[in-house]
Order: C-alpha cells, then sequence, then structure tokens
C-alpha cells in the first residue's frame, strides 16, 4: 500500500491537469449508419479530422471477445517492440523516436507479464485505470532520469473478429476482412 500511497500523493500534488484535457470525440452510429462504414466515416470525417483521432462505438457488441478469438486460433504468437518513455538524447517532441525489438508472447504470457510489471510497480495486478495510466506516462516523461520502456504489441496481424456468421459485429462490414473488399 506505501507505493500506491506515494503515487496518489505524487499524481495529487500536480494537480488534476490530466482531466482539463478534453476527450477526442466519441461517435455512436445508428444500427442504419453502422451498416454503410465508408459512407459514415465519410459523414463524421470533419469532425473527427480535427481532432486526429476518435473513437466509433458499434450499436451491436462482439459476441466473442477478441483475446477469446485469438486464443481459439491456437498457438499465436507476436513480437512486441520496445519504446523508452524518454529517450536521454531527446530535446524536442519533433524529433523522431527508435523503436527496438521486444520479446515474443502468446496472449496468455503477454496478459502474465503485463500484470507482474503492474504488480511489481504499483502493487497492483490488472485492471490500472487508463487516466492513471496516462498521468504515470507524463510524470514519467518529465522525471529527471527516468529509464521507463513501454513494451507493446501494437503490430499485431490479424483479426480479432471472430468470423462467426451469428456474431454481430463479425458480420458487419467493419470487419477488416469484409471492409478492405468494399
Amino acid at each position: 500500500m506505501a507505493k500506491q500511497d506515494e503515487l496518489q500523493r505524487a499524481h495529487a500534488s500536480k494537480g488534476n491537469w490530466i482531466d482539463d484535457i478534453p476527450e477526442a470525440p466519441v461517435f455512436r452510429p445508428t444500427e442504419e449508419e453502422f451498416a454503410e462504414p465508408m459512407l459514415y466515416i465519410s459523414k463524421i470525417q470533419h469532425e473527427a479530422a480535427a481532432w486526429g483521432i476518435c473513437k466509433i462505438v458499434p450499436p451491436v457488441s462482439a459476441a466473442v471477445p477478441g483475446a477469446t478469438v485469438l486464443l481459439q486460433k491456437g498457438p499465436y504468437k507476436f513480437s512486441t517492440r520496445l519504446q523508452q518513455v524518454k529517450e536521454p538524447e531527446i530535446s524536442s517532441l519533433d524529433k523522431p523516436v527508435a523503436f527496438k525489438n521486444g520479446r515474443e508472447f502468446s496472449i496468455v504470457s503477454y496478459e502474465r507479464a503485463a500484470n507482474e510489471f503492474a504488480y511489481k510497480r504499483y502493487n497492483m495486478a490488472s485492471g490500472l485505470p487508463s487516466r492513471f495510466v496516462e498521468a504515470e506516462y507524463w510524470r514519467e516523461w518529465h522525471s529527471k532520469g527516468s529509464n521507463v520502456s513501454v513494451e507493446y504489441g501494437n503490430d499485431v496481424e490479424g483479426t480479432a473478429f471472430s468470423g462467426q456468421s451469428w456474431d454481430p459485429l463479425s458480420a458487419s462490414r467493419w470487419a477488416c476482412t469484409v471492409l478492405s473488399k468494399d
């Protein structure tokens, strides 16, 4: 608990600056709008482009969670990349950052490694609130002598859509295997 208390004090001492950052827009298409992905994207493009990012919440849910889909595909492995939160020689956010190759994981071993890191660093195994993680990133970035790395699996190939005709999200035209053919 001492580590959690220390982190809470550190975050509190900096104020709630992160809460003042506006959220990117979230779009919630109707089922009718959701039926035509490219038409819907063109409809929201102007507003979303102003932010550079957005979130689209589908009106239907996947019947099978993405991690379950990947686990059912057999011995699925992926490689990670390592990124220093703060490169010592970088003095500006405008300069490119080099990524190093990480390790190879399965879905289960990646989750285990993430939980072990969270427990060692925060005395919590998983479930860290996203705002907390974001604040920690920036706290590390501004810390002198910080050498924390992020190991991420962002370049994972494939799809987490189940491919099952009875799965409403997988059967939609938003599934990447279908969208690319439109």
